[in-house]
């Protein structure tokens, strides 16, 4: 997995170097500590595993299209979950 993040520059990638979902949805939510959710075939959601509490969550939602994940706009990037 550690492999697949490593790329020699901006530009074409070859597909071992794609990301993929579900292998690298937890490594996103973790490292961003966000709640990342994909929308696609099949849609997740991926709960960051080093938060203690969600009172103010981020949320990132990407998109599958075609063959490339897109940010989708939420028009909120907050929610309380109280």
């Amino acid at each position: 997995m550690r492999d697949s993040l490593k790329i020699s520059g901006l530009g074409f990638q070859p597909r071992e170097r794609w990301l993929t979902i579900p292998h690298m949805g937890y490594v996103i939510a973790n490292r961003y500590n966000v709640i990342l959710v994909t929308l696609g075939r099949p849609s997740k959601i991926f709960f960051p595993m080093r938060t203690s509490h969600f009172s103010a969550v981020r949320f990132f939602c990407i998109g599958f299209l075609k063959d490339h994940w897109v940010q989708v706009n939420t028009n909120t990037s907050y929610f309380n979950l109280k």
